[in-house]
This record gives structure tokens, C-alpha cells and sequence, in this order.
């Protein structure tokens, strides 16, 4: 019977082996971050030092000293900070309270990266397999063809590109299960499934905002286009829909859980944080990196040389480049954006061509130009075109394609001209727009990371594909052995080099000198994540934290007193320096207890103005990577 105590159990035993599958796969395609998870961190990154910190603040607020996680005291000293607009992950860091005791914040931190894998292929695998169900596809297909699905989303290179260096955007395993409990909850109606809309949209939200952000984006276009099967979507009669009426519930208990939480967002928008380490059109995608294996992938190597410099020299670092999609991948992808292979297809498809775009940012770049020559525009427009659902069944639109096709072959050998020289096209996008109209984005948005949600598209495609043909098979068991063989795809082509670690340095001494002092002694530092880190050693409040967006009156704050802007910011250290400037910071340092300062490279400057100007005296240095300073007349 479909709910027997035997079929349940069944069920159950299908989720544990898919999640178990996946953390298989985790620890092949990731497994540095859980074998060397003690002691160990990917270098490079200050993100890894600050997540890494975050993960003890919140045993710190939430269980030691009970506090507003939001706002610390012990960083951004003497004001504190406020860190409501900054990555602060509590649906991951949470796990301190637990894990620091276990293991230290460096190993809960690369714990926490690690798990993100076998949680995004699990979520990402209850999402394909409902939509292949719902397509009417055998369970013991959909079983294992969406298992080879999820594989394209959690084993992406934007996921193992970012677990290098960044817990937030590592933690994605939340937009496929709101979107799981979203179409559920529209196909059916239930409680439990509107419960686990609003839940999941909570978990998003504190995974990272623009996760949520990208989830309501899919959610509003995938109500749009149900909608509008009843027909123009702006007529009344359409809006009429079970499924419209369903949304409107499912948006109510998302605005009810998520409220105080947007309404702290607004009570601290204005005057706007700023953002220190980057734009809101930094990293944007180029057209050869979605074709050309990226910095960090293991293929890089093997291809030809040619491509390999021009990977290598593409604009962004490694992190933000990691968007490569694969062949085989995507190609049985747009196969599989057809009616035959999922009802949805073409849904689908129009969903990741426009994750794609605005992932390009606010110009159309192709190998790191965006002075283009005009048959690179006309290559891409005509495959797009080609490609598109429904091109070749429309004898209008099968002419309009033959005549790109010739089009693009002449100019490929005829050079494009205008008054006797080269034309180079320059090709506007509609991120800019897209960007002001949802003006979230304009607060540092990243336009490459729109490339999750055409990876989550492209997941959904490939399954379809891997369930359409291991459905053409009648005996059960290979069917469903066929749909798990496709697998294999996703994870050979987007295999990367294992991840890096290195040792992280153990404490020196002197911090279990800082240690010892009173708990009203601070600590002047310079404006290093690796300086938030070690508060964890020594327990003082110190002057720099590592956040996303500086409100506004923190950032007024240091550029008014003379001290902060020298010491953590390293600027007016060669201006003169009067006599009442030199009494009032030293008395700056008094009256706040600061009795030591650190830095972490050599440099004369901020050394004369320590000794010189503040009377300090070097205490401590370290291989050149730490000097501590001791305030001797604060008491």
C-alpha cells in the first residue's frame, strides 16, 4: 500500500542514501576542508579568518554572555558594531554553540563549509525529484536522475570555487528547499508545506540576503508563469488562480516571519552602509568563462594553451571567476528544454538565460573586451537564437535563424568596417536598470553570482534529461542504475584541484600576556581580519572588524579622530603632528583602556607614530608577521 509502515520505511531509507551519497561525493570533490578541518585553513582568504571569528561570536552572544548577535561590543571598540547589514550567516554560525567547544572556531568553520556540499545536493535533490514526479516520471527513476540533477547545483564550480574563501556564499542549500516546499505548496495547498515556505525562507535569509533575494526572484517568476497559463497575465481573469491565491499566503507568512528582521534591515538603511571591499557592478561574468574551465578547476591544466592564458587573465579573482558550466552538461540541458523531456522545460531554460545575462553584468564582455568585434555579438545572439525553444518549429523564426547563421559565417570571414576601419560594437546590458529598479542590488550586488540561479536551472534540465532516458528502460533496476550514471557527468567536469590548506600559526605568547590583563583593557589594532581573528586568543576588545558594509557613523567616526585613521587606516602618518593633537590621543588612549596596539607587516611609519607620537614601546614581534606595542601610561 503507498503509505504502509514498509513503504515509509523505504522512503526514508532512499533519503539516507542520498544524503550519505553526497557527502561520498563531498568528501571526493572537497574532502581537504573535513580531513584537515583541525588547525588547518584555505590561505589567502580574510573572509576564512572573519567567518571563522563569527563562528565563535555566536557562541559568545547566544549562549557564554547572551547578546544581540547583531551588535558586538568587543569589536569596533570603543562604539561597537553593528552588523545587521553584514554577512553574519547566523543559520550557519549558530552551529558554534555546539561545535567551538568540540573542535575550536577553525574547525567548526571548515566543518560548517564542508556540510554545505551534502545539505545542497540533499535540498537540491528533493526539489528535481518533485518536479520529475511531477512530470509523471517513475519513482525509482526520479530517484536517482535527480540525484545526478543535484549533483550540477552542489558540485558546481560556483560552489567549489567560493568554499575556498567564503561561508555564506558556500551556504546555498536553502534556495532548492524554498523552492521545494514553494511549488509543493502551490500544487497542494498544504499547512506543512506553507510551514516549510516561510522556514525555509528564514533559513536563506541568515544563510546570506541575496540568497533570499535569488529565491524570491525564482518564486515571483514561477507564480508569473503559472499565471499565465490561464492566459495574459494583466487581464482579471488570470489572476482568478488557485495557485495566485496560494502565493499571496505563502508571501504573508514569509513577510510575518521575516519582519523584524527587515524592519532592523530599514531601521538601519539610512543613511546607507557603505561597502569597503568592492562595488555594485564588481564581477561580472565574461562569455568565455562559462565555456573555458576556470583558475581553479582541474581541467585548466589540459586545455590548450591559448585558453589557459586567457582563463587566467580573465577580470576577477579566483573565487568570483569559478563559473564555468561545463559541455556535456549544459548541452544535454538544452536538450532537455523541451515539453518532451520536462513540461516545464522551456520555463526552465528562459530562467537560466536570464540568470546568465544579468550574471554579465552591465556590459557584454567576451575573453576580457568589451570593445567587441562584431561577429562575437553575432555568434552569441545566433546560438542563443538557435537554441531557443520552439526556433525550428515556426517558419518565421527557422528563416530569421538560417539568415544569422549566414550572417554570422560571412562577418566570421568578411572584417566589419565603417569609413575604412575596424567597427567594434560595445553591448549595454540590463543589469544597471535591473539594479535600480530592485535597488537591493545597487548595495554592493555582485552581478557574476547570478550564475546560481542558471546553475539551479541547468540542475533541474539535467535530470530532466538523465530521467527522460533512463525512462525509455523497462527493467526497473536498470533504469534506474542508467539515471544514476549520469552522475558522473557533473562531477568530472566540474572536478576542481583539491583545495588548499595550510597550518594556521599557533597563539604566540605574548597573547596569553593580553590574556591575563584585566577585562577593561582594550586592544588598538590595525585593520587586518587577522586582528579580529585573534580576539579569539586573547579575549579584549579590539578596534577593527572585518564587515561587509560600514555604517555610515562608524566611517564618520574614524575619519574625525586623527588616531583611528593612523593607526587602522594608515593614512595622516607623515602629516605633523601638534602638541594638543599628541595630547588628545594619548588621552584618546587612556580614557578607553587601550594598553596595547598590534599590526601585522613591518612598517616605519606606523612604528615612529606609535613610539613617537603615542609613547608606545614594541613588546613583541614575530617573523615579521606580528608586532605588539605596549602603552605604558595606561593604567
Amino acid at each position: 500500500m503507498p503509505n504502509s509502515p514498509a513503504r515509509r520505511a523505504c522512503d526514508w531509507g532512499v533519503h539516507l542514501a542520498v544524503f550519505v551519497g553526497m557527502c561520498w561525493l563531498a568528501d571526493r570533490l572537497a574532502g581537504p576542508l573535513l580531513h584537515q578541518a583541525a588547525g588547518y585553513m584555505s590561505p589567502g582568504h580574510d573572509d576564512n579568518w572573519m567567518d571563522s571569528w563569527t563562528v565563535w561570536w555566536m557562541r559568545q552572544a547566544l549562549w557564554l554572555h547572551p547578546h544581540n548577535p547583531f551588535v558586538s561590543p568587543i569589536v569596533e571598540y570603543p562604539n561597537g558594531a553593528e552588523m545587521y547589514w553584514h554577512n553574519l550567516e547566523p543559520s550557519k554560525t549558530i552551529w558554534g554553540v555546539v561545535l567551538v567547544p568540540l573542535m575550536g572556531p577553525v574547525a567548526a568553520h571548515n566543518l560548517l563549509v564542508w556540510s554545505t556540499f551534502p545539505l545542497a545536493g540533499y535540498t537540491a535533490w528533493l526539489f528535481v525529484r518533485y518536479l520529475l514526479e511531477r512530470q509523471g516520471v517513475a519513482r525509482h527513476v526520479a530517484n536517482t536522475a535527480a540525484f545526478a540533477g543535484a549533483c550540477v547545483f552542489a558540485f558546481s564550480r560556483y560552489h567549489l570555487c567560493h568554499a575556498e574563501a567564503h561561508l555564506n556564499l558556500s551556504s546555498i542549500d536553502g534556495i532548492p528547499l524554498h523552492l521545494f516546499f514553494l511549488v509543493r505548496f502551490l500544487d497542494r495547498g498544504r499547512k506543512g508545506d506553507l510551514v516549510g515556505v516561510a522556514a525555509s525562507a528564514v533559513y536563506n535569509a541568515f544563510c546570506d540576503s541575496y540568497y533570499l533575494l535569488y529565491a524570491t526572484m525564482f518564486s515571483l517568476l514561477w507564480v508569473v508563469a503559472e499565471v499565465r497559463r490561464k492566459g495574459a497575465f494583466f487581464r482579471l481573469a488570470s489572476w482568478r488562480t488557485v495557485a495566485l491565491r496560494r502565493a499571496a499566503m505563502a508571501a504573508l507568512a514569509i513577510a510575518a516571519v521575516l519582519s523584524p528582521w527587515l524592519l532592523a534591515l530599514l531601521a538601519h538603511a539610512f543613511p546607507a552602509p557603505g561597502s569597503p571591499y568592492h562595488g555594485d557592478v564588481d564581477y561580472a561574468a565574461d562569455i568565455a568563462g562559462y565555456l573555458i574551465p576556470d583558475r581553479l578547476s582541474a581541467w585548466l591544466p589540459d586545455v590548450r594553451p591559448k585558453w589557459r592564458e586567457l582563463s587566467m587573465h580573465l577580470p576577477g579573482n579566483n573565487e568570483e571567476n569559478g563559473y564555468f558550466l561545463g559541455y556535456l552538461t549544459p548541452v544535454l540541458g538544452v536538450i532537455a528544454a523541451r515539453p518532451p523531456f520536462l513540461r516545464d522545460g522551456p520555463r526552465w531554460y528562459g530562467l537560466a538565460l536570464l540568470f546568465m545575462v544579468l550574471s554579465l553584468g552591465v556590459d557584454l564582455s567576451i575573453a576580457g573586451t568589451r570593445d567587441l568585434d562584431v561577429w562575437d555579438v553575432l555568434a552569441v545572439t545566433t546560438t542563443l537564437f538557435v537554441v531557443m525553444h520552439g526556433t525550428w518549429r515556426s517558419a518565421r523564426r527557422r528563416d530569421l535563424a538560417v539568415l544569422l547563421i549566414f550572417s554570422t559565417a560571412v562577418c566570421y570571414f568578411v572584417p566589419v568596417t565603417a569609413n575604412g576601419n575596424p567597427f567594434h560594437a560595445h553591448f549595454t546590458l540590463p543589469y544597471a536598470v535591473f539594479k535600480t529598479v530592485f535597488p537591493f542590488f545597487s548595495r554592493a550586488g555582485m552581478p557574476e553570482r547570478f550564475v546560481l540561479g542558471a546553475t539551479l536551472a541547468f540542475a533541474v534540465l539535467f535530470g530532466a534529461f538523465a530521467g527522460w532516458v533512463a525512462s525509455r528502460v523497462r527493467q526497473p533496476v536498470v533504469a534506474a542504475a542508467l539515471g544514476l550514471a549520469f552522475a558522473v557527468i557533473p562531477c568530472v567536469e566540474y572536478r576542481g584541484r583539491p583545495i588548499p590548506m595550510e597550518p594556521v600559526p599557533p597563539p604566540p605568547a605574548i597573547f596569553d600576556v593580553i590574556r591575563r590583563e584585566p577585562a577593561e583593557v582594550a586592544v588598538f589594532t590595525d585593520a587586518t581580519a587577522m586582528s579580529q581573528f585573534e580576539q579569539i586568543y586573547h579575549g579584549h576588545p579590539v578596534t577593527y572588524a572585518r564587515v561587509a558594509r560600514v555604517p555610515a557613523a562608524q566611517a564618520e567616526y574614524d575619519r574625525s579622530h586623527r588616531i583611528n585613521m593612523a593607526l587602522l587606516h594608515q593614512k595622516t602618518l607623515f602629516d605633523p603632528v601638534t602638541e594638543r593633537e599628541r595630547a588628545e590621543m594619548r588621552e584618546y588612549l587612556r580614557a578607553h583602556r587601550f594598553r596595547y596596539y598590534i599590526m601585522h607587516s613591518w612598517d616605519p611609519s606606523r612604528d615612529r607614530f606609535v613610539t613617537i607620537e603615542l609613547g608606545g614601546r614594541l613588546l613583541y614581534q614575530s617573523s615579521g608577521t606580528l608586532y605588539v606595542y605596549r602603552f605604558d601610561d595606561v593604567t
